[in-house]
Parts: structure tokens; C-alpha cells; sequence
């Protein structure tokens, strides 16, 4: 996970998932430390700058609901004290 923006609470972050289709908002929702699902306009391909983020890209609309539903459901995954919710197991 890349770590949350200077002055941000990661708290808050990782309680939200970010679907998004233009690269600054993919760049800037995962800086925040934001879990990101990247839907792309008109299948456009992400660049190597936002290809190697952590994220979950979907090639259209029509894919992200599978994708949407598992990033909602690591995001409310019992956190485990000690380390960042979505890494339990």
C-alpha cells in the first residue's frame, strides 16, 4: 500500500474505495492511501507512472462490480492490532 499523504489520517483513508477514470485522481486517491479502482475512459491503458500502483483496474464499467465488491470486502476485513485493516490473514 503506498503510504497516506503528509497530513493525512490514515483512518480516514482506508474507510473509503475510490472509483476513478482520469490517471491524476488514480495518482492522487492512492498517494492518499486510498484503495483505488481504476476504470479508464474509452479502454484507455494505464501508463507505467499509474500501471504500478496499487490498485484494481477494471478495462471498462462493465468489469468493476466483481472488482468493487472484493475491494469492499478486504477494506472490511476485521483489522488486526498492530497492522493496517485489509492485511488480516
Amino acid at each position: 500500500m503506498v503510504e497516506p499523504a503528509a497530513g493525512t489520517d490514515p483512518a480516514s483513508t482506508t474507510a473509503c474505495t475510490v472509483s476513478v477514470d482520469a490517471p491524476n485522481g488514480i495518482r492522487s486517491a492512492a498517494a492518499a492511501g486510498m484503495p483505488v479502482l481504476a476504470i479508464p475512459r474509452d479502454r484507455m491503458e494505464l501508463r507505467a507512472d499509474i500501471a504500478h500502483l496499487p490498485l484494481a483496474h477494471a478495462p471498462d464499467a462493465a468489469h468493476a462490480p466483481p472488482l468493487l465488491t472484493r475491494l469492499l470486502a478486504h477494506r472490511l476485513e476485521p483489522a488486526i492490532p498492530g497492522r493496517p485493516p485489509g492485511t488480516a490473514g
